[in-house]
């Protein structure tokens, strides 16, 4: 019971994130107050808001403390059962969440070190949807490390794949450092002021697409879900998780088109580069 409870809680989570994030493109007035960002329609005011800086900070910061308390307590869940009945789930079980964990932290850094936040505000509502975002997605990947800790018949490592591991473990590093230079190539571009300031990016990935640190996110999700797929897990284990990374693909490609598309507004012709992708160079 508790585990179908568990199962339903993050699957009904996703399923409705999904689904709200699908009615942009079926009400405009839902569309527009949902954009954040240079995206934000500048007309947009709500009583409830709160800045960007500490939206993101309280974010990340939340995302770090409750994964680092997950991946206690899946680490002693694994010691417990070795403890009681003498079976010791596999280690690996403790990779998705600790490498999410390691996502957080530096994501969380940033926000403090890196970033240059403008004064703008965002509405509370979006601010409680992206907290929501970091509340779910730790819980979803510890459910599949819980499961594999139990050592279930289905869910003992692919430990033969070792091609495999190092790809995802690759993928998931390769992921962070090119999010990291973005978002350090971004921080640059902006002035040390409240004032919210737009310009076109060269060199490095922004040579080739418009937004490389939403590729880069993607890559890492993917990397995520290939760490839960290398436990063997069962099908109804592995359902939020792909869930999960379908939501992060469709949120982060649309918020990518949408932001090509303005800087080809916003900036005079040639200023962006017609031929610069939206996300992933000479495809999308």
């Amino acid at each position: 019971m508790e585990r179908d409870l568990g199962f339903w809680t993050v699957t009904g989570y996703w399923l409705v994130s999904l689904a709200l994030y699908g009615l942009k493109w079926v009400s405009a007035e839902w569309d527009q107050c949902t954009r954040y960002g240079k995206l934000a329609p500048r007309t947009l005011h709500t009583t409830w808001s709160v800045t960007y800086r500490w939206a993101f900070r309280s974010m990340y910061s939340w995302a770090v403390v409750q994964s680092v308390a997950l991946l206690n307590v899946l680490a002693a869940r694994r010691g417990w059962q070795w403890v009681c009945m003498e079976k010791n789930g596999p280690s690996a079980c403790l990779l998705p969440l600790g490498l999410f964990t390691l996502h957080a932290l530096r994501r969380c850094y940033e926000g403090y070190r890196v970033h240059r936040y403008s004064e703008r505000c965002m509405s509370a509502g979006l601010w409680l949807s992206g907290w929501s975002f970091y509340v779910m997605a730790p819980l979803t990947l510890a459910r599949v490390g819980a499961e594999c800790a139990q050592g279930e018949a289905r869910m003992h490592p692919a430990s033969d794949s070792i091609g495999l591991w190092m790809g995802t473990l690759s993928l998931f590093v390769g992921g962070n450092i090119l999010q990291h230079a973005a978002h350090a190539q971004l921080a640059a571009a902006r002035a040390a002021d409240a004032k919210p300031s737009y310009h076109v990016l060269h060199g490095g990935m922004f040579a080739c697409v418009a937004c490389p640190h939403y590729l880069a996110e993607i890559l890492i999700y993917l990397s995520l879900t290939l760490s839960c797929l290398l436990l063997r897990p069962q099908l109804k284990s592995f359902m939020p998780v792909l869930l999960m990374l379908a939501f992060v693909a469709i949120n982060l490609t649309h918020n990518a088109h949408r932001t090509r598309a303005w800087y080809l507004r916003a900036f005079p012709a040639g200023a962006f580069p017609p031929h610069r992708r939206a996300l992933i160079p000479c495809l999308v």
